[in-house]
């Protein structure tokens, strides 16, 4: 489990296209090192990075990201997970695509 306020996600495989999903309006997606917000992932995007906004109340919050490969192959989901203050949590830190022989790692 990772806790920062932005994680990178990288080792995506070459030519993955897939569709990004999130839950939680504080998480956002962003293309690596651009920093646009991305919905979608394309051969273009080798890494994203996860971040989320500040917490003013001080409650635990969390969501999901999700990763749907554009071939039909399973999807895969990240918990986020920001604890009290801005500090984020993945969890797992890692998933793998095994359809398409794709591994994602945060």
């Amino acid at each position: 489990m990772a806790n920062y306020k932005e994680v990178l996600v990288s080792g995506l495989k070459s030519g993955l296209s897939a569709i990004i999903s999130v839950t939680g309006d504080f998480i956002s997606v962003k293309d690596a090192p651009s920093g646009t917000e991305i919905t979608s992932i394309d051969s273009s995007i080798s890494s994203f990075f996860v971040s989320v906004s500040d917490n003013t109340t001080g409650e635990d919050r969390s969501g999901s990201i999700t990763v749907t490969p554009s071939d039909g192959g399973n999807a895969k989901s990240i918990t986020v997970g920001q604890y009290g203050a801005s500090s984020l949590s993945l969890s797992p830190s890692s998933l793998q695509f095994d359809a398409a022989g794709n591994d994602i790692t945060a």
